[in-house]
């Protein structure tokens, strides 16, 4: 696989990982899609470049383990923003 491809393919990993976790939190609104895609996007590129040299999974070809790096990636970092956002707002008073 050439290795612009394999990039690629990492980045969509991180896109659409970051919009399903957006979509799935219970309290996604009041953080960005744009920041929870940019920090899918940052995950999986720096789990599947620093990450995946390390990882020996048997019978999996050097592409798939630089996948998945990034697939965990993107999805513990998007998990982590996505808690904090929830966090930030959870219990807060309003008053007028």
């Amino acid at each position: 696989m050439e290795v612009s491809t394999t990039w690629l393919i990492v980045i969509g990993i991180g896109l659409v990982t970051a919009f399903v976790v957006h979509a799935l939190m219970r309290m996604a609104q009041g953080s960005s899609i744009f920041t929870t895609l940019l920090l899918g996007v940052i995950g999986a590129l720096a789990a599947a470049y620093y990450i995946a040299p390390y990882i020996n999974i048997a019978d999996v070809s050097a592409a798939g383990e630089r996948f998945t790096a990034a697939f965990l990636g993107a999805l513990v970092l998007s998990l982590i923003a996505e808690s904090l956002y929830a966090g930030s707002r959870r219990g807060r008073v309003y008053t007028t």
